[in-house]
């Protein structure tokens, strides 16, 4: 169905059938870049969650580094 179709119906009929909703939602332009930038900004949050753990992490690392170089040289 093409967008002149589909407001020429909605202006004919003002009824939107429950089954019809999905088909007016897909069509709406405003609101398929309002999902693409959700989408992007989920992607977003999970890199910079991902980031903030691994440098979280980065202390217990070193510190695991440090203490295996010691048991390596005999130190402990």
């Amino acid at each position: 169905m093409t967008l002149e179709e589909l407001q020429e119906q909605v202006q004919n009929d003002l009824k939107i059938l429950r089954q019809d909703i999905d088909k007016y939602l897909d069509a709406d332009s405003e609101l398929q870049k309002s999902k693409q930038k959700v989408k992007y900004l989920e992607v977003v949050i999970d890199y910079l969650d991902r980031t903030v753990k691994q440098i979280n992490n980065r202390g217990f690392l070193i510190k695991n580094s440090i203490d295996w170089r010691k048991f390596t040289n005999g130190d402990l």
